[in-house]
């Protein structure tokens, strides 16, 4: 069968280091892209210009919005070797720049030495979670492209939808694909990106939050099942804030860590409903 995510980020060779795609009506986050679907765009596009089959470290600078629509990636390898190979891409839709990434590709199957200081976090079980597509405040509509995804927030986590946050910059819960879609490393940014953002819980303000920049980094191909994702901002000053993530497999195995500068959110308006909820031009 044809799993919604891989014909989603689906690319098309046009010429050497070129790739053709497009962001489908469905896949967009109030209007624009995600940015972890950006990502794994791209990360697909430099996947097939590389020897070494996994992501094992992607940043990306997002510079504007990316619409629904036809896009193109442009990929540049910078080095290429057997055990690691670097490339950048620009990411590009009309005329402009949207995106820019550089990512390292290895092997996540060799391994000598395994250390993990640490353990998932203490969830209830995804049937006492809430589902994503839960009634809340105005501000706090879910994206159209989460319908693509199972997602299930705990109770003490949720309450930023309903107007009694935590109070404290969490957020996190279990993910999967709606379809059964396994997951595999090259989709882990994507999910990285996809839970309510930490600070909605701070009760400070509610609203979009745009992401200047992620980084990811991939530590193993996860085990199939549910993913675990915890995060959390501490820091939010200058109007701007950090957050901080990990994503869990059903092994107990740390698969993932993620972190984004973004814009601090700020209260709806006329204006703010002009602008994206990732990739906002800065």
């Amino acid at each position: 069968m044809a799993y919604t995510y891989d014909v989603a980020t689906a690319v098309t060779s046009d010429g050497p280091g070129s790739y053709r795609l497009s962001i489908q009506e469905g896949w967009d986050h109030f209007g624009a892209a995600n940015g972890g679907l950006v990502m794994a765009l791209a990360t697909r596009a430099m996947a097939n210009e590389v020897g070494p089959p996994d992501p094992v470290t992607i940043t990306g600078h997002y510079l504007k919005a990316v619409a629904t629509g036809e896009a193109l990636v442009e990929v540049e390898v910078i080095r290429s070797a057997a055990r690691h190979s670097t490339a950048f891409a620009t990411f590009r839709q009309g005329e402009g720049t949207c995106a820019v990434f550089l990512a390292t590709f290895g092997d996540l199957a060799e391994t000598d030495v395994d250390l993990q200081d640490g353990a998932p976090p203490d969830f209830p079980p995804p049937d006492a979670c809430v589902g994503a597509q839960v009634a809340g405040v105005d501000d706090v509509a879910v994206p159209a492209w989460t319908a693509h995804l199972d997602l299930r927030i705990p109770p003490d986590l949720a309450g930023f939808a309903t107007g009694s946050p935590s109070g404290r910059g969490e957020a996190g819960g279990w993910i999967r694909f709606a379809d059964g879609r396994p997951p595999d490393a090259g989709c882990l940014p994507l999910l990285a990106d996809a839970f309510p953002p930490a600070v909605l819980n701070t009760g400070l303000s509610i609203g979009r939050v745009p992401t200047m920049e992620l980084t990811v980094h991939v530590r193993r191909r996860p085990e199939p099942g549910w993913l675990l994702g915890t995060f959390r901002t501490r820091f939010m000053s200058g109007g701007y804030l950090e957050e901080d993530g990990e994503l869990w497999d059903p092994a107990g195995h740390v698969v993932a860590l993620s972190r984004q500068l973004a814009r601090a959110p700020r209260r709806r308006s006329k204006e703010a409903d002009n602008e994206t909820a990732h990739g906002e031009q800065v």
